[in-house]
Protein backbone atom coordinates (compact mmCIF):
# COMPACT_ATOMS: atom_id res chain seq x y z
CA UNK A 1 0.00 0.00 0.00
CA UNK A 2 1.41 3.35 -1.05
CA UNK A 3 1.48 6.22 1.41
CA UNK A 4 -0.91 9.07 0.67
CA UNK A 5 0.70 11.87 -1.33
CA UNK A 6 1.13 14.92 0.87
CA UNK A 7 0.80 18.41 -0.55
CA UNK A 8 2.47 21.57 0.60
CA UNK A 9 0.19 23.66 2.81
CA UNK A 10 -1.62 26.41 0.91
CA UNK A 11 -0.02 29.09 3.09
CA UNK A 12 3.45 27.81 2.17
CA UNK A 13 2.65 27.78 -1.55
CA UNK A 14 1.14 31.27 -1.38
CA UNK A 15 4.11 32.74 0.52
CA UNK A 16 6.65 31.12 -1.80
CA UNK A 17 4.73 32.40 -4.81
CA UNK A 18 4.61 35.91 -3.36
CA UNK A 19 8.36 35.71 -2.76
CA UNK A 20 8.99 34.74 -6.38
CA UNK A 21 6.73 37.56 -7.60
CA UNK A 22 8.41 40.11 -5.32
CA UNK A 23 11.89 39.13 -6.49
CA UNK A 24 10.77 39.12 -10.13
CA UNK A 25 9.38 42.65 -9.79
CA UNK A 26 12.51 43.86 -7.98
CA UNK A 27 14.48 42.56 -10.95
CA UNK A 28 12.12 44.45 -13.27
CA UNK A 29 11.11 41.27 -15.10
CA UNK A 30 7.70 40.41 -16.48
CA UNK A 31 6.23 36.97 -15.94
CA UNK A 32 6.85 36.30 -19.63
CA UNK A 33 10.51 37.27 -19.33
CA UNK A 34 11.02 35.08 -16.27
CA UNK A 35 9.23 32.25 -18.04
CA UNK A 36 11.69 32.50 -20.92
CA UNK A 37 14.66 32.41 -18.56
CA UNK A 38 13.43 29.30 -16.75
CA UNK A 39 12.03 27.59 -19.86
CA UNK A 40 8.37 27.40 -18.88
CA UNK A 41 5.36 29.31 -20.17
CA UNK A 42 4.11 32.53 -18.55
CA UNK A 43 1.00 30.75 -17.20
CA UNK A 44 3.26 28.40 -15.23
CA UNK A 45 5.06 31.36 -13.67
CA UNK A 46 1.67 32.87 -12.86
CA UNK A 47 0.56 29.62 -11.21
CA UNK A 48 3.75 29.52 -9.12
CA UNK A 49 3.30 33.15 -8.05
CA UNK A 50 -0.34 32.63 -7.11
CA UNK A 51 0.50 29.49 -5.10
CA UNK A 52 -1.64 27.32 -7.35
CA UNK A 53 1.25 24.98 -8.10
CA UNK A 54 4.71 24.39 -6.70
CA UNK A 55 7.93 24.36 -8.68
CA UNK A 56 10.10 21.29 -8.27
CA UNK A 57 13.29 21.78 -6.28
CA UNK A 58 15.26 21.79 -9.52
CA UNK A 59 12.92 24.37 -11.10
CA UNK A 60 13.08 26.49 -7.93
CA UNK A 61 16.87 26.49 -8.23
CA UNK A 62 16.58 27.66 -11.86
CA UNK A 63 14.08 30.39 -10.83
CA UNK A 64 16.37 31.57 -8.02
CA UNK A 65 19.31 31.64 -10.41
CA UNK A 66 17.31 33.65 -12.97
CA UNK A 67 16.35 36.11 -10.23
CA UNK A 68 19.97 36.27 -9.03
CA UNK A 69 19.11 35.07 -5.52
CA UNK A 70 19.59 31.86 -3.58
CA UNK A 71 16.85 29.32 -3.01
CA UNK A 72 17.06 30.18 0.68
CA UNK A 73 16.15 33.77 -0.14
CA UNK A 74 12.95 32.61 -1.83
CA UNK A 75 12.10 30.14 0.93
CA UNK A 76 12.80 32.61 3.75
CA UNK A 77 9.45 34.28 3.09
CA UNK A 78 7.68 31.06 4.07
CA UNK A 79 9.33 30.96 7.50
CA UNK A 80 8.47 32.65 10.77
CA UNK A 81 12.05 32.29 12.06
CA UNK A 82 13.57 35.65 13.06
CA UNK A 83 16.67 34.99 10.94
CA UNK A 84 14.52 34.40 7.87
CA UNK A 85 12.42 37.47 8.57
CA UNK A 86 15.63 39.51 8.88
CA UNK A 87 16.61 38.29 5.43
CA UNK A 88 13.30 39.56 4.06
CA UNK A 89 13.78 42.96 5.73
CA UNK A 90 17.26 43.15 4.21
CA UNK A 91 15.77 42.56 0.77
CA UNK A 92 13.18 45.26 1.32
CA UNK A 93 15.81 47.71 2.55
CA UNK A 94 17.97 47.13 -0.52
CA UNK A 95 15.20 48.58 -2.65
CA UNK A 96 14.76 51.71 -0.55
CA UNK A 97 16.40 55.10 -0.75
CA UNK A 98 18.91 55.87 2.03
CA UNK A 99 16.49 58.17 3.89
CA UNK A 100 13.79 55.48 3.82
CA UNK A 101 16.26 52.86 5.06
CA UNK A 102 17.00 55.10 8.06
CA UNK A 103 13.26 55.54 8.65
CA UNK A 104 12.74 51.77 8.64
CA UNK A 105 15.61 51.29 11.11
CA UNK A 106 14.24 54.03 13.37
CA UNK A 107 10.83 52.37 13.30
CA UNK A 108 12.33 48.97 14.17
CA UNK A 109 14.17 50.52 17.11
CA UNK A 110 10.94 52.12 18.35
CA UNK A 111 9.17 48.78 18.18
CA UNK A 112 11.98 47.10 20.09
CA UNK A 113 11.73 49.64 22.92
CA UNK A 114 7.96 49.28 23.15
Amino acid sequence: MRPKKREFPEDFRRKLGASIAERRKLGKLTQDELAGLVEVDAETVSRFERGISMPSLERLWVIADALDVGIGDLLAATSALPSDQARKITTIMAGLATADQRLLLDFAELLQKR
